[in-house]
């Protein structure tokens, strides 16, 4: 009874020792709680099947040709999956699988979705590539004689050499430190040029324009120098300028600084142009009252140039386009009125051109018995009682012909010639008889 009792206890001691260590046994092999569970990976349909891994990692190398794009493994119960892009010819994987106590469990078997590697296709020849043109530049700088850069200058190129800005031409304005460029020129020859602006010259380049050449090779830019040196100044091609000098003057005269009323005075104006520009110059001559502008007495330079006269009596001339260093000469007449009060008259005249502006004034003094101009002699036809001062005016009455003179005698002037001829012979001879017979005696 005793050993029945004991097998029975055995019996029951073995059987507790078999179920604990198939539970030891299942804990060991759950799949991480992660990870879906799959029975196997796939087979078949490109797919390669690899057993018997048992390892927790497995590199694979697809066969000459093929290219791995899908992968799968299996480590205890959990299968995962995976894409491999773009295909690739070998791949190694690493088992993520962990148990409860944080084991990472072995690769059991493992498979790879082979996809057949593409061709490559022959590398086609590159076509031969033209090589890019050479371009070059031309740029510079514009400044005046003290080196300000001048802002908003135009420079241009003179495409057909007209020497002026014409439509078509390149052209490029100044920035604010006078700073000007053309890009991506083609090699050849330009002529670079500027707009000159009003009350400007030019101090360089001396002809007021460069000539510049662009190299085809390396796409440098070089100045023309002279006949020997050619194209061989860089740049920049600068352009200076100055300010022209700006001038106006007048003197003013007349023909006497002491008159009377009731005569004639004249009075010359040279208006002069004393700068280096062409300009059109205003004169206006401001007589005194009771000095009256003599019609078509002016001229200007010799041509007779009637003044326009305002209603204040002034008479004005516009001179049009007087060169520079130059002189206009206005010569005209006025009447001194026979009202016009004793004293000194000033006569102002004013030149003026734009902000420029001149006066000159010019005196004459009247008086009561003032040179008075006309013919003083009594016996002319013309005598003027009240003129002090002979103008050689004077006309006579015609004289009747008198008849010749010989010695002592006039003869008269009767008959015809031929008669008067004879009788002069005759008076001749008694005289020279009378003249022998006294030397006689």
């Amino acid at each position: 009874m005793h050993s029945e009792l004991r097998t029975k206890i055995f019996s029951i001691f073995t059987s507790l020792t078999l179920l604990f260590q198939s539970l030891i046994g299942v804990f060991s092999y759950l799949p991480a709680p992660a990870y879906a569970a799959q029975e196997v990976c796939p087979k078949g349909n490109g797919w390669t099947s690899h057993i018997d891994v048992n390892d927790t990692s497995y590199a694979y190398d697809a066969p000459d040709g093929w290219l791995i794009s899908e992968w799968c493994y299996k480590a205890a119960r959990v299968v995962n999956q995976g894409v491999v892009d773009p295909p690739q010819s070998s791949v190694t994987l690493e088992s993520t699988v962990e148990n409860q106590n944080g084991q990472v469990q072995d690769i059991s078997h493992a498979s790879f979705l082979l996809v057949p590697e593409p061709e490559e296709p022959e590398p086609e020849e590159p076509e031969p590539e033209e090589p890019e043109p050479v371009t070059g530049s031309i740029w510079g700088y514009k400044y005046d004689e003290e080196e300000n850069g001048l802002e908003d200058w135009t420079i241009f190129i003179d495409l057909n050499e007209s020497g002026d800005f014409d439509e078509g031409d390149l052209s490029t304005s100044t920035n604010g430190d006078g700073y000007y460029t053309f890009e991506d020129l083609e090699p050849g020859g330009y002529t670079v040029s500027e707009v000159i602006q009003d009350g400007w010259t030019w101090v360089s380049p001396n002809d007021g324009f460069w000539y510049v050449w662009i190299d085809g090779e390396t796409g440098e830019s070089f100045g023309w120098s002279d006949e020997d040196e050619g194209y061989t100044i860089p740049g920049p091609f600068d352009f200076v300028n100055r300010l022209l000098v700006l001038g106006i003057g007048v003197v003013k005269d007349s023909s006497t600084d002491v008159t009377a009323i009731n005569t004639l005075i004249t009075y010359t104006i040279i208006v002069s142009n004393t700068g280096e520009t062409t300009l059109d110059i205003l004169v206006t001559d401001d007589p005194p009252e009771g000095f009256t502008y003599v019609l078509g007495s002016a001229t200007v330079d010799g041509v007779s140039v009637e003044p326009i006269i305002d209603v204040d009596g002034n008479l004005i001339w516009l001179l049009a386009d007087v060169g520079p260093d130059s002189d206009v000469t206005i010569i005209y007449d006025m009447l001194i009125e026979d009202f016009v009060e004793i004293g000194t008259k000033e006569n102002t005249v004013t030149v003026s051109s734009g902000e420029l502006k001149e006066v000159d004034p010019a005196e004459v003094l009247i008086e009561e018995d003032g040179e008075v101009l006309g013919c003083t002699d009594p016996e002319a036809e013309n005598y003027d009682p009240e003129a002090n001062q002979d103008d050689e005016s004077c006309e006579y009455p015609q004289e009747e012909e008198q008849g010749e003179v010989l010695g002592a005698e006039v003869l008269p002037d009767t008959g015809t010639p031929i008669v008067n001829l004879l009788f002069a012979a005759l008076v001749f001879e008694v005289g020279l008889y009378f003249r022998r017979r006294s030397k006689k005696l």
